[in-house]
């Protein structure tokens, strides 16, 4: 009889050692998901990605033409931010000029872009501007315009997102 209860106590050691050490397995191989914080605000929406570049192109026989992409950063904004933009910008006899409008409650902010990659007849232009004032809606615009070197003009209009009302 005491054969038979040292068996099954052996048994029943060796099942809870086997059972222990499958959790312990489990958590080594899944020790990266516990490493993390837990997230508890399941309301929160996504993420906005810190920059954005959006592809864009304009009319092909409208001059000077925006190409290839425009670029924020960041994205979305906050008073006190200094925002980057940069955008492209083709032009057969040259582009003279590049300005970016912001609309803001303050009035209009107006940005000379620089070229920063490329030359005047295709190239990149790029400005910045510091946040100081924004106008209270989700969303704010800045239009792009761009001055041929014979006086041609054409906007591209970008709406952003505004950090303070979301």
């Amino acid at each position: 009889m005491r054969i038979k209860a040292e068996k099954k106590d052996i048994i029943l050691a060796l099942i809870a050692f086997l059972a222990c050490f499958s959790v312990f397995l489990f958590f080594l191989s899944y020790s990266h998901i516990f490493k993390e914080p837990l997230d508890t605000n399941f309301e929160r929406e996504e993420k906005e990605p810190y920059s954005k570049e959006f592809q864009i192109i304009s009319g092909e026989e409208i001059f000077p033409r925006f190409i290839n992409s425009v670029f924020f950063k960041p994205y979305a904004v906050l008073v006190g931010d200094t925002q980057e933009f940069h955008i492209w910008v083709t032009d057969p006899v040259g582009v003279g000029k590049v300005q970016a409008e912001i609309e803001t409650d303050a009035g209009t902010t107006f940005v000379d872009l620089e070229i920063s990659e490329g030359d005047k007849n295709t190239g990149r232009w790029k400005g910045s501007w510091h946040v100081c004032n924004l106008i209270h809606e989700k969303y704010y615009q800045i239009v792009f315009r761009a001055f041929s070197e014979t006086g041609e003009e054409n906007v591209f209009t970008t709406f952003l997102k505004n950090k303070e009302v979301l």
